[in-house]
C-alpha cells in the first residue's frame, strides 16, 4: 500500500498515457521497413451538399521492384515530386504509413488530448488537497484518506 496526492496522482497518469502513446508509435516502427515515396499529384473528389471539395495527395512508391499509388490524408501539404519517408509494414504494401514529423507523430498526438483531459478532471477533482489516495493490492484498490499534519491537529484537553 502505498499514498499519492493528488499532484502524484496526476503526473502518474500523464506519464502512463504518454507511455501508451509511445508504445503505439513504436509498434509501428519495429519490423516495418523504410522506403521513400514521391507525391505524384492530388485527386479532388466531388463536392456534395454536406460537404465540401475534398483533395488527396497521390503518393507513389517502389517495392520489390513493382510500382505502388495509394491517397494520403486529405489536406495533407505536399509538394510535387517531393520526397515523402514512408514505412512498409509486414511487405503490406496496400497499407504503407507516411511517416513525417506532423502525420506520424504531431496528429496521433491530438488523441492524447482527450484522455489527458479525462485524467486531468478526475485527478484534480475527486482528490482533494487535504486528502491522499490510498493505493493497495486488495480491494478496495482505492481509497482516499484526509491528510493529517501536525499544523491541522488540535488537542483537546
Amino acid at each position: 500500500m502505498f499514498k499519492l496526492n493528488r499532484i502524484q496522482t496526476f503526473f502518474i497518469g500523464i506519464v502512463i498515457i504518454f507511455l501508451f502513446y509511445i508504445v503505439n508509435r513504436g509498434n509501428k516502427i519495429i519490423g516495418a521497413e523504410q522506403i521513400n515515396g514521391e507525391l505524384l499529384y492530388y485527386v479532388s473528389l466531388d463536392a456534395t451538399a454536406e460537404k465540401q471539395l475534398e483533395i488527396y495527395p497521390v503518393i507513389g512508391f517502389e517495392y520489390d521492384k513493382k510500382a505502388y499509388t495509394f491517397y494520403g490524408r486529405e489536406g495533407a501539404g505536399y509538394e510535387k515530386n517531393k520526397i515523402i519517408p514512408l514505412l512498409i509494414k509486414n511487405k503490406n504494401t496496400k497499407e504503407p504509413i507516411i511517416c513525417t514529423l506532423e502525420t506520424f507523430w504531431l496528429y496521433p498526438l491530438f488523441y492524447c488530448l482527450l484522455p489527458l483531459a479525462v485524467w486531468a478532471a478526475f485527478s484534480l477533482s475527486y482528490i482533494d488537497k487535504k486528502e491522499e489516495l490510498l493505493v493497495n493490492l486488495k480491494y478496495p484498490f482505492l481509497k482516499k484518506e484526509i491528510k493529517i499534519s501536525p499544523s491541522n491537529t488540535r488537542f483537546i484537553s
